[in-house]
């Protein structure tokens, strides 16, 4: 019999109930069978008689369980109706939030509304946190994912590592999670997500195809593992042309507006000394819109210019220019990162490391077309 850990940061009647509730969920408590009375389960499971009536008495009021005066306990025959889902991002969009390790632009609201539509579609409910890159509030929403009995949990990666342990705290009870979009590697979870490296590679190897002797990376400073991969990516390919890889970064912005200012001043200095035919790819596309004001100021009108970047980028664009844009496949990362909580939350099976094939779509304006 299970024993709990004093060194969970949640209360042992949540670690009874989560244990009680999954062995029900996947059988081996069938429907009508006997519990333990509350002091043979307290005794069992060494915890008080107070904990075992929180945990039974949560578990009566959601449907689980039913008592019989005098008879105990029992596991009730119908569950309930609809499972919650809880979804925990750092922002919705940029609007002054303080930025953490890793961005969220303006994908993630694409994302929610396709991750709630899915949910719907199989009859769940979603309870939607945004923490505003605030640590503290993170820890409170990953506290109450596990406190309310959330049946799963998809986690937008914040870049907090020392909020980590709940979600180690979360596949500990038996709560599937997935990373969805912005992952970490550092806790042994499902994630869904892009092929940042190859979507990478292949927007910068269209570049160099193209003619551009020169191709620079405009980036923040790479800490999450997307981010990681875009760059090496893009180191990958300019070493298989033979040429030197030219990474820029971007001192870390807060807002919208700054990492624009960002990629202008980057950009306007390069281009005071750039080489001929020079083509830039910004890891995200505020970074592009900054770089694009900066080239359209110093850039004659019909000098050929390559532009690449991840995510549409939303530009006026006029003139000699090649884009090259990485498009997410936002819908489907939504669809199988819900997919892949429900099959965990009744089917235990490996790790689910799923990187899904960007969108490569190339737009030539002016004397380029």
């Amino acid at each position: 019999m299970r024993r709990f850990s004093d060194e969970l940061r949640i209360p042992k009647y949540v670690q009874l109930k989560l244990s009680i509730k999954d062995s029900i969920e996947d059988g081996r408590l069938a429907p009508n069978a006997k519990l333990l009375s509350r002091p043979e389960m307290a005794d069992a499971y060494g915890v008080s008689h107070v904990t075992v009536t929180k945990a039974l008495d949560e578990l009566e009021n959601e449907g689980y369980l039913y008592r019989l005066h005098g008879k105990g306990t029992f596991v009730a025959e119908r569950k309930p109706d609809h499972k919650t889902l809880s979804v925990i991002i750092p922002s919705l969009a940029f609007n002054g939030d303080q930025v953490a390790d890793s961005l969220v632009l303006d994908v993630t609201p694409n994302m929610v509304h396709y991750l709630e539509d899915e949910a719907y579609t199989h009859g769940w409910n979603i309870m939607l946190h945004i923490s505003h890159y605030d640590p503290a509030r993170e820890r409170e929403y990953f506290r109450n994912t596990i406190e309310h009995h959330a049946d799963g949990a998809i986690i937008l990666y914040s870049g907090y590592k020392e909020n980590l342990v709940y979600i180690r705290e979360m596949k500990e009870l038996n709560i599937p999670v997935v990373m969805i979009d912005s992952y970490t590697e550092d806790v042994n979870v499902d994630y869904v997500s892009t092929d940042n490296f190859n979507g990478a590679i292949k927007a910068t190897n269209r570049l160099l195809d193209m003619g551009f002797e020169r191709v620079c990376c405009l980036t923040s400073d790479p800490k999450s593992v997307p981010a990681q991969k875009r760059v090496s990516g893009y180191k990958a390919a300019m070493d298989d042309h033979r040429k030197n890889a030219d990474v820029v970064i971007v001192p870390d912005q807060y807002d919208s507006d700054g990492w624009q200012r960002g990629g202008y001043e980057v950009v306007h200095n390069l281009l005071m000394n750039a080489a001929p035919s020079c083509a830039f790819f910004a890891m995200f596309p505020d970074l592009m819109k900054g770089a694009w004001t900066a080239i359209s100021e110093v850039v004659s009108p019909e000098d050929r210019v390559g532009l690449a970047c991840f995510d549409e980028s939303k530009l006026d664009i006029s003139g000699n220019v090649c884009m090259v844009e990485v498009l997410q496949p936002l819908e489907e990362i939504a669809k199988r990162s819900v997919m892949a909580v429900m099959e965990n939350s009744t089917t235990r099976r490996e790790t689910l490391r799923l990187l899904l094939t960007p969108e490569i779509r190339v737009t030539r304006f002016g004397e380029s077309a």
